[in-house]
């Protein structure tokens, strides 16, 4: 029965850690997978308008080219003039080049350092802006190169070829949407990296990629997954600390709950079994057992006490009494007065 009650106490005491870390687990699953949509969906939304941005950027750069091209051709300026005015009136182009209509470069103007980014010529000669590739430099800066063609009174004169700094413009962007810290990546149609901002470490990251429109790129962004899942790591901690220490208040429980009952159950075996020796039933301690053995040896002494009393009345009683089982008839016991008159002496 003891060994039973013990193996119950275990066994509840097992299943409530089990539960409760299974529980703690299993919402753990939970919290992540609601991150990472909630995640998925905001970051969905910021890195599709971050995309129409760099479209509409790139289109508004070419449509602005041009104008500024037909607006200082009509003040009778040289070509070569007009590059080195676009240079300085738009923000973010750094050098522009002028190709003939075979796609020959022929002149070539920047404010910057940056003519090396400009292509010696082109392949791709049809009639329409478009943007032609992605240049970094040795200092880590990134080019887009956009291509203008440019035409007056409807006759085809040649190719603009403008690079607009894809970097600074996309650090911009980052800022005003508030991703400083995700990793952005521009891929080109192959998916090979030709910019990345913010590179992350190499821990596993999550990543979400959109096209660019009219512009034959992507652009990728990635964040690590404990950044992501922060919050549900933060709850995973905080519960199993909370957890450990229930369990560790739930043995304690049922260690002093099994040492309280038991151990003065079983002092109290013990002692019955030796009390014939000891006349004694000794439990230290308190509570409902130390009572109940306390109970137990006022009767074991009241029991003696009675036993004593029959024993001097059976001695010295004037009668003769002889004490015989009935089944066996052997005799059990006899007084002292029918000693004396069968002549026995002890």
């Amino acid at each position: 029965m003891r060994q039973s009650i013990k193996k119950s106490i275990v066994i509840v005491i097992f299943f409530m850690v089990f539960a409760q870390f299974f529980f703690v687990f299993a919402y753990f699953q939970v919290l992540k997978d609601q991150l990472k949509t909630s995640w998925e969906r905001d970051k969905t939304i910021i890195l599709k308008i971050l995309a129409d941005r760099l479209s509409e950027e790139i289109n508004l750069t070419q449509s602005k080219i041009r104008s500024l091209v037909a607006r200082y051709r009509s003040l009778d300026i040289d070509t070569r003039e007009i590059l080195w005015r676009i240079t300085g009136d738009m923000e973010h182009i750094t050098a522009c080049g002028y190709y003939d209509t075979k796609g020959r470069l022929i002149f070539q103007e920047a404010r910057l350092p940056t003519l090396e980014s400009i292509p010696k010529s082109i392949d791709r000669l049809n009639w329409e802006d478009e943007v032609l590739n992605v240049y970094s430099n040795a200092n880590g800066e990134s080019y887009l190169n956009l291509k203008v063609f440019d035409m007056n009174s409807n006759i085809p004169l040649g190719f603009i070829v403008c690079s607009l700094n894809i970097r600074d413009l996309l650090k911009e962007y980052t800022h005003a949407y508030g991703i400083q810290k995700a990793t952005i990546r521009l891929l080109d149609s192959q998916g090979v990296p030709v910019l990345v901002l913010n590179q992350g470490s190499n821990k596993k990251q999550l990543s979400l990629k959109t096209n660019i429109k009219n512009a034959n790129m992507s652009i990728e962004l990635r964040e690590p997954e404990d950044y992501v899942y922060k919050n549900a790591y933060d709850f995973l901690k905080l519960s199993l600390l909370l957890s450990f220490a229930l369990c560790g208040g739930l043995f304690l429980i049922g260690f002093f709950t099994v040492r309280r009952i038991f151990k003065p159950l079983e002092d109290l075996k013990l002692s019955v079994i030796n009390w014939a020796e000891k006349k004694n039933i000794e439990v230290k301690g308190y509570g409902e057992v130390y009572i109940l053995a306390r109970a137990f040896q006022n009767l074991l002494d009241s029991l003696e006490k009675e036993k004593r009393v029959y024993m001097n009345l059976f001695n010295n009683l004037g009668d003769a009494l002889l004490l015989v089982e009935n089944e066996k008839g052997i005799i059990e016991m006899v007084n002292s007065k029918f000693l004396d008159i069968r002549r026995v002496r002890n």
